[in-house]
């Protein structure tokens, strides 16, 4: 089995890695992270803790991250990976997820994440042209997103 990880961000801020390990996942919180007086856990569980905090398969949060429905097979089938490879599925498409928390695969530096918000004034042809011609940043260098949170642009920090 491959060695995999992913980098785990709150807010576009390091809070950190998710390692699979055999057929358990490991979620070690940063060490930045912990010392930073307003840190507050990604979830109810994993806690917030130095330990790491180890889970039979991928964690029921990390779990509720990934595509479902016609989005799951649109993404199986584009990434050409299997539907019962929930690490696998994390690792390419919860680059952009709803919701404050993100993941991006190891071998890359954890997404920069820059919000705008947007009016109707100052949105133009050229966001629009940016935005991705397919959903889950598939393909997601310099590119940028429209979500619940507004206009964001993400761009890989190298």
């Amino acid at each position: 089995m491959k060695d995999r990880a992913a980098h785990v961000c709150m807010d576009g801020r390091h809070t950190g890695v998710l390692r699979e390990i055999g057929s358990k996942v490991r979620f070690q919180s940063a060490a930045d992270w912990l010392a930073d007086p307003t840190a507050i856990p990604i979830s109810l569980t994993p806690p917030l803790r130095a330990e790491p905090y180890d889970c039979v398969g991928l964690h029921t949060f990390f779990e509720n991250l990934l595509p479902k429905g016609w989005l799951l097979e649109l993404a199986t089938k584009k990434l050409k990976i299997a539907k019962d490879d929930a690490f696998g599925l994390l690792l390419v498409t919860c680059a952009d997820c709803v919701g404050a928390v993100t993941t991006s695969a190891f071998r890359h530096k954890p997404f920069a994440i820059n919000r705008q918000n947007l009016s109707h004034a100052n949105m133009g042809p050229r966001h629009l042209k940016a935005t991705p011609k397919e959903p889950m940043l598939i393909s997601f260098y310099n590119r940028c997103t429209f979500s619940l949170g507004g206009f964001i642009l993400i761009s890989n920090s190298r």
